[in-house]
């Protein structure tokens, strides 16, 4: 299980102890969409340390540079999270633009390519149903 949190709350509980407590409940990983970029390399050394050992993935912003995405992808700890739609972190169900969630993608693999970029949607329409079985992985 990968828990998503918030940054206040991490603040509230401290790095070392919110990526502690995460490990001992159960949890795989942590994704902090708001972490801020300078505690990125914090965060991420906290969830990793031995004695929590959770990844924390990151989130990977959809108007963000080659540099940016880059940076995202190095410092993220098990997966990047691509958001499906601009401004949406989870749970999107309104029309999707699969081809240019595909160009997203492709972008943060390409600016990452050691670590795996996970993306998700919210399958609400007989149509998205259809669009998205028909999309193929993207290998290149």
């Amino acid at each position: 299980m990968v828990v998503m949190s918030y940054w206040s709350t991490v603040q509230v509980l401290g790095l070392r102890r919110m990526a502690g407590e995460l490990a001992a409940s159960g949890a795989a990983g942590c994704l902090v969409p708001d972490v801020p970029p300078e505690r990125l390399e914090e965060w991420v050394a906290a969830a990793a340390a031995a004695e929590a050992g959770i990844s924390a993935p990151l989130l990977a912003n959809r108007q963000a540079e080659f540099d940016e995405l880059s940076v995202t992808g190095r410092a993220a700890a098990g997966f990047v999270y691509a958001p499906a739609v601009a401004g949406q972190r989870t749970g999107y169900s309104a029309g999707i633009d699969l081809e240019s969630l595909a160009g997203f993608v492709r972008s943060v693999r390409h600016s990452a390519p050691a670590t795996a970029v996970l993306t998700g949607i919210r399958v609400s329409t007989p149509e998205l149903a259809a669009a998205s079985s028909a999309w193929k992985p993207l290998t290149e």
